[in-house]
């Protein structure tokens, strides 16, 4: 009986290593992809194009805003962008790309600046971020889920 415990351990623990080797990494060119689309974000966002910064989430992405009800799709983030005062300077640091196979994930900090019609002076604020990506059919990476806070000064 002993043995039998045995046995049935060892072919476990197997099983799970075959499974852990069969998990693909992250190939330099999907760190590449997704740094470019990041890169499409914050260039659309400098330049006040919504449809850019919007295209890198995926139709059914969630953005999760502190304080406020989750923006859900594509299309309403697009209209969220849309709706933002005009931005005179937005800025991201990727501090960490991870993930495996078809999912990854994104931290790093962020700095925007905007002019409000009321305010005399531009007003910033910066913060931090989590992405996850997840690899379309087409090879392409998606936002699914951003997730953000700012920083308390």
């Amino acid at each position: 009986m002993k043995t039998r415990k045995f046995l049935e351990i060892i072919i476990f623990s197997l099983f799970l290593a075959s499974c852990q080797q069969n998990l693909k990494i992250l190939t330099n060119d999907d760190i590449h992809k997704i740094r470019t689309a990041t890169e499409t974000y914050s260039n659309s966002m400098k330049l006040n194009d919504s449809f850019g910064a919007a295209s890198i989430f995926a139709d059914d992405a969630i953005r999760m805003q502190p304080g406020r009800p989750s923006i859900l799709g594509r299309e309403a983030i697009q209209k969220w962008i849309a709706s933002l005062p005009e931005i005179i300077d937005f800025e991201i640091s990727i501090n960490e790309i991870d993930g495996y196979a078809d999912l990854a994930y994104m931290k790093g900090d962020y700095s925007i600046t905007v002019k409000l019609n009321s305010e005399p002076n531009p007003i910033s604020e910066n913060g931090k971020y989590v992405e996850i990506f997840r690899k379309q059919q087409n090879g392409d990476w998606k936002v699914t889920i951003l997730i953000y806070n700012k920083n308390h000064k």
